[in-house]
């Protein structure tokens, strides 16, 4: 008996229908897999490119000492760990400036790990030194944007070697010869074994005016204009004594102000740590136009160049630190002045706008008797 054709073809129909249902269903399976891959790479670099322009603003923010651009990209947490850290820098009325002046930050890379970032700074003094400084920052999402939940140092200032760099050991006992002979401990001519710090650009800034010209002389060389504006030979003896009583712990690190000029030009005369500890000291003054520090007191610590204080009539302004304390040519000069005071029985000085130039009003100084 002969089958029927309809019924065979109906099998078939099925079975291809099944089979093509299958085939079609894979498919389908396969382009939702790859869609939701594709989706998952585009989150993936998105957030990887977000990271990286905070890590960048995170960075800089250090560069330029500012760290109100960090504070701002912080959770709840770091803003408190960071709040905790300034108010140990710079006591309870802190504000947002962060790192030091020396070293200060050249260059910095950054690598990414998902949420997570090694930052690698490089730091500089003007001997040249160059340091690394690694630190670690963690970021998790709220509400729908990136912040920074908690960030550490591993590495603090760790010195980096370089061919043409002057070691440690080597430059300290150079420095000491240095200082040794402005003091007048050491003939000039001791300073032949100093000559890798005094080849240096700058390096004859370290040197009296007095020695700087005796040792031109007897090596040959011209002084120039530049070299004439050097401190006196007495200047640098009352700074390095101050900044040698310093290290020695012998004298506060407030002390430095009266040393700032030998400071700025040899910054490696203290540690990074006085450095540090030294701008703290400093670091809740704001700096007006004419480069002159003003806020509050308090009269121990580095005073401010202009004082705020509350003058007649309530009016309130600064005064500045020199006035208070005005310096006489002689004993017989502030005496007179003494006694003038107590005559009088105040002594009226100006009180100023934060600019340290406009007057707007009177401050009295009474006599204590």
């Amino acid at each position: 008996m002969i089958a029927s054709p309809v019924k065979k073809s109906y099998k078939w129909s099925l079975l291809g229908i099944v089979v093509i249902l299958f085939i079609g269903g894979t498919a389908l399976t396969n382009a939702n897999t790859r869609e939701k891959v594709d989706a998952a790479a585009v989150t993936e670099q998105t957030t990887a490119t977000e990271i990286e322009e905070l890590t960048n603003v995170w960075a800089n923010a250090l560069k330029t000492r500012e760290g109100k651009p960090r504070y701002d990209m912080m959770s709840a947490k770091a803003k408190e760990k960071f709040e905790q850290e300034q108010i140990i820098r710079a006591g309870e009325d802190w504000n947002f400036n962060i790192g030091v002046s020396s070293p200060w930050v050249i260059d910095y890379e950054s690598k990414i790990d998902g949420l997570n970032v090694v930052i690698t700074y490089v730091t500089k003094t003007s001997e040249p030194a160059y340091y690394k400084t690694v630190e670690s920052v963690s970021f998790v999402k709220e509400n729908g944007k990136f912040v920074v939940d908690d960030y550490e140092i591993l590495t603090d200032g760790e010195l980096i070697h370089t061919g043409t760099m002057i070691s440690r050991t080597d430059y300290d006992r150079m420095m000491k010869i240095i200082i040794s002979v402005n003091k007048g401990e050491l003939p000039v001519t001791a300073l032949k074994d100093a000559k890798l710090i005094l080849q240096r650009k700058d390096g004859l800034n370290n040197l009296s005016r007095s020695v700087r010209e005796e040792y031109l002389k007897e090596n040959g060389m011209t002084v120039s204009a530049t070299d004439q504006q050097g401190i006196t030979e007495q200047e640098y003896l009352d700074m390095s004594y101050i900044i040698g009583e310093v290290n020695a712990g012998d004298l506060p690190i407030a002390a430095l102000k009266d040393a700032e000029p030998l400071l700025q030009r040899n910054p490696e005369m203290i540690t990074k740590e006085t450095w540090a500890k030294y701008n703290a000291l400093k670091s809740d003054y704001q700096t007006n136009e004419q480069g002159e520090t003003y806020g509050h007191g308090p009269f121990t610590g580095v005073e401010p160049d202009l004082i705020k204080a509350e003058g007649e009539n309530g009016v309130v302004g600064y005064v500045k630190a020199s006035d208070l304390s005005p310096s006489y040519s002689s004993p017989e000069e502030a005496l007179a002045n003494q006694e003038l005071l107590n005559k009088s029985e105040y002594r009226s000085i100006h009180l100023y706008k934060s600019d340290g130039k406009t007057i707007i009003g009177e401050f009295r100084m009474y006599s204590s008797k």
